[in-house]
């Protein structure tokens, strides 16, 4: 009698989970242009899966494993929070004292009332109202306690606790509260805390020790322009350690995915109160209403109706993603060797899908739905994209085609229609019937947005009488010098605001007020004939009628004003042109200086100093372009970037223009300062659109804008 071993439905059901996710995995990694990649993932305190994917050098052809270290970036902010987290259980400080209690060189001059100060929970959430300080530690150039410094000297831009921005150096600054009551140094902290009782002996926290590890993944940026991939130099950010420079393996991060989802218990071992865990994890302020928020180092989020706790890491060559479901004891990592990819959403989700839903059941095992109604293009009004949008089949599921990207598949619908990316479950679509029960329109929401998208050849009646607004049409301007215009769009009025986009307005409500189509909270006023408010979350702008539009200029009136091409000729006969520049970079606290110098063959040469951060050196001949920067690896610049270098000459911006871009457009007028600047929009096949604005009395170029 031969026995056969009994065999288990549920280990089969998960191995089927995992081949399906697998797959998945591995054609979203093409797709993705991403060269390697490792994943884990953790059930119910269990390591179920762990895999490499790609390779690890191009050159070399090394295979990503699970042992493979990568940069894991951002992903470093929920370590430092756990370890405030641990100096909160010991009593020696508090999520909401000052954190210049602990930092006497850090001063935050917020945008608060008299007496309020930055507590360690406002910089955990970066709800401090500061932007991003980049330029202070992208050098690495200086010390921890200069970087303080120069940003206690930042000007804000939002007022104390009232909105999202993101900010590297004041989550540093929250972060080494807890290495300052601990009496150490944050990496010491780190290892004693963290690392050692986890078993994370393969983690680095620092660039020299990641380098010389043997299974370090180079970085890699795909260039989209150049068709190829470009080898992306590890950067040295050890001086912002607390919020980004951890260095992992997937099998390392498996064990600090059991203690979060363990409660901050570790086989056995209490390392972290499960209440001051999940204080991190506890909604501090909103980044997109109604959607996501931010904890203190984690996002939060949902997915079909579980809770999400995640945060995503990117440095250059390098991408990840942790992500959690707490409630069902299921965590994953994912890292990377390619700057930003859309794959952190991508493999979260596909994860969430693989072992939650039934997708990985063959096609015909599962419900079917009917597509045909939706099929078919539907006509884009979105800034920035004139293409339409196709809507079709892929893999038996739904998708979206959006121009310029790529093609998105869909969930299902939820309760409420909405059809979520499988990519990232910050963008669902969902479709508007009419009375009649046929798809006339998609709609997009996204950001607390809903933008709408007719299907083509549909046509909506009227929703406004030009006669009864005919006295609100036309142009405004604001105190700050913003202009708008005010006319009649796809049947709605709507407000067209220059280098944003034309918002549409639905009919009034009672009071009057117009709201946005694409976003409810948004509210425009008028008093007509006179102002007009634009009413949003946080702020507000009025709008006083134009009283005399200044008179409208063919181009070639304006070429023939300006003697364009005489402008050209002299600029070509004046050889080297010199130019010194200053800039105030308030939002970081600190001031650059520097010299330009161009000449009419193109040849280029523009130096930056950045006092104690370094400096930039930009240099473009006959041959080619190259730069130098304290902040950034030296690079030859290719494709797009010396294309931009190259329109950027002042001999072409101040002389014609005309010779060096395919077309120009008069956008308007704008009345400054008691002047009247006249805005051109130019554009050339592959770079991005740029708005000069000339000066209607000397004629000379007095601004560049690039709009992307």
């Amino acid at each position: 009698v031969v026995s056969t071993p009994a065999v288990d439905p549920a280990q089969q059901e998960l191995e089927a989970r995992l081949a399906y996710l697998e797959a998945r995995l591995e054609q979203a990694r093409v797709d993705g242009h991403v060269p390697g990649m490792a994943i884990a993932i953790v059930k119910d305190d269990r390591l179920i899966y762990a895999h490499g994917f790609g390779v690890s050098d191009l050159d070399a052809g090394t295979a990503v494993t699970p042992e493979t270290v990568f940069a894991i970036g951002s992903s470093t902010k929920a370590f430092s929070s756990t370890l405030v987290a641990m100096m909160v259980d010991e009593g020696k400080l508090s999520w909401d004292d000052p954190a210049s209690k602990y930092l006497p060189e850090f001063e935050l001059q917020i945008d608060g009332e008299p007496g309020q100060v930055a507590t360690i929970r406002d910089l955990l959430s970066h709800r401090s109202g500061f932007a991003r300080m980049g330029i202070l530690w992208a050098g690495n150039t200086i010390s921890r306690e200069e970087v303080l410094r120069l940003a206690s000297k930042a000007k804000p831009v939002a007022h104390y606790q009232a909105e999202f921005h993101y900010n590297n150096v004041t989550y540093m600054a929250g972060s080494l509260t807890a290495a300052a009551v601990a009496g150490t140094s944050w990496e010491e902290l780190v290892k004693a805390r963290l690392l050692e009782p986890l078993g994370m002996s393969h983690s680095h926290l620092d660039y020299a020790s990641a380098q010389a590890d043997p299974n370090f993944s180079k970085g890699y940026t795909w260039r989209e322009d150049l068709n190829s991939f470009e080898v992306a130099p590890m950067r040295k950010i050890d001086v912002i350690g607390p919020a980004g420079s951890i260095n992992s393996t997937v099998l390392d991060m498996s064990n600090w995915l059991r203690l979060q989802l363990g409660k901050g218990e570790f086989e056995g071992k209490r390392l972290v109160a499960a209440e001051s865990l999940a204080e991190t994890r506890s909604p501090q302020i909103p980044i997109v209403a109604g959607s996501i928020d931010y904890g203190m180092g984690w996002m939060l989020r949902s997915w079909r109706g579980h809770g999400v706790v995640e945060h995503g890491g990117n440095i250059d060559g390098f991408a990840a993603s942790v992500a959690m479901l707490p409630e069902e004891g299921l965590g994953m990592v994912l890292l990377t060797n390619s700057s930003f990819t859309p794959l952190q959403g991508t493999a979260m989700n596909l994860v969430w899908e693989a072992l939650l839903t039934d997708a990985y059941l063959p096609a015909d095992a599962r419900e079917g739905e009917d597509f045909s109604a939706f099929l078919g293009e539907y006509v884009s009004t979105l800034p920035g994209m004139k293409d339409n949008f196709q809507v079709l089949i892929k893999d038996g599921k739904l998708a979206v085609e959006v121009p310029g990207q790529t093609v998105y598949t869909l969930l299902p619908p939820d309760d409420d229609g909405w059809r979520y990316f499988e990519a990232t479950d910050t963008v669902a679509v969902s479709f508007d019937e009419n009375e009649a029960g046929e798809v006339i329109a998609l709609r997009m929401h996204q950001g607390g947005m809903n933008f709408e998208l007719l299907r083509e050849g549909v046509v909506l009646p009227p929703q406004v009488d030009e006669a009864d607004v005919r006295e609100l049409l036309g142009g405004y301007e604001s105190e700050s010098g913003m202009s708008a215009t005010v006319l009649i769009s796809n049947g709605r009025l709507a407000v067209d605001i220059p280098g944003q986009m034309v918002y549409e307005l639905d009919p009034p409500e009672s009071s009057g007020d117009y709201h946005f189509h694409i976003n409810y909270d948004f509210v425009v006023s008028f008093e007509p004939g006179k102002r007009m408010t634009i009413i949003q979350p946080g702020a507000s702008n009025r709008f006083v009628r134009e009283r005399k539009q200044a008179p409208a200029l063919t181009l070639e009136q304006l070429h023939q004003k300006r003697k364009s091409a005489k402008r050209a000729k002299a600029f070509a006969k004046a050889g080297v042109l010199h130019f010194e520049q200053r800039a105030e970079l308030i939002n970081a606290g600190v001031s650059a200086t520097g010299e330009r110098w161009a000449d009419p063959a193109g040849r280029l040469r523009e130096a930056m100093e950045f006092g104690p951060l370094g400096t930039s050196l930009t240099v473009m001949t006959e041959e080619g372009a190259w730069s130098e920067s304290s902040f950034e690896p030296s690079k030859r610049l290719k494709g797009v970037e010396l294309a931009q270098l190259r329109q950027s000459l002042p001999h072409i911006l101040f002389g014609d223009w005309r010779e060096h871009y395919d077309s120009e457009t008069y956008l308007r007028s704008e009345s400054r300062d008691g002047r009247t600047l006249h805005v051109i929009e130019l554009r050339k096949e592959g770079l991005p659109t740029t708005e000069i604005f000339v000066d209607g009395k000397s004629w000379d170029v007095v601004e560049v804008h690039g709009v992307q």
